[in-house]
């Protein structure tokens, strides 16, 4: 039976060597490897991914990608597709604020011909938020959008030949700062 993949991001690499009780690692096994900054758990081990890049080259259907608490200044493009009832989620760790911040084109979250992903619970703020072409079955849920320098249709969030798409419980603003810790 296969075990749903968790992906740790944390913000900086563990001192820890290996998945276990003392490890800054959530998986649903006890032991494994650890490789860079992210466990992967596949069918009996977990595995680590070193970026959000990574982490989205090695989530495949039904897997889930907890990133840790941090600012990224990298892209979220996820690389493959889920299923249907297996969606890949990626989401912050409980409890942890995550940010995605930079200055990329055409935005810091990129969707680009995948379907059945969930992207939950992450703040994107100054930079182009969101780009999806021939993306199908996504679903946005409870995202923090903040800040951003494009205007009009060229940028913030963007659905290009894209169907079947859920954006719900989401923030978008351009002008407001939201404190999340007070």
């Amino acid at each position: 039976v296969r075990l749903d993949c968790v992906v740790t991001v944390p913000s900086t690499k563990p001192a820890a060597t290996s998945c276990d009780a003392a490890a800054p690692c959530e998986v649903p096994t006890t032991s494994g490897t650890m490789i860079g900054n992210a466990c992967v758990v596949t069918d009996t081990e977990p595995d680590l991914a070193d970026s959000l890049d990574g982490a989205a080259t090695a989530a495949q259907a039904g897997d889930t990608v907890l990133i840790r608490q941090g600012t990224y200044s990298e892209q979220l493009q996820p690389n493959n597709s889920g299923a249907p009832g297996s969606p890949i989620t990626y989401r912050s760790y409980p409890g942890e604020v995550v940010t995605l911040t930079g200055s990329f084109s055409p935005a810091v979250i990129v969707l680009e011909q995948v379907a059945y992903i969930t992207i939950e619970g992450l703040r994107v703020e100054d930079s182009r938020w969101l780009e999806a072409v021939n993306a199908q079955q996504i679903v946005f849920r409870n995202n923090i959008f903040l800040r951003t320098p494009a205007s009009g249709t060229t940028g913030n969030v963007r659905f290009v030949s894209s169907d079947y798409n859920v954006i719900a419980g989401n923030i978008f603003s351009r002008l407001v700062y939201i404190d999340l810790e007070g």
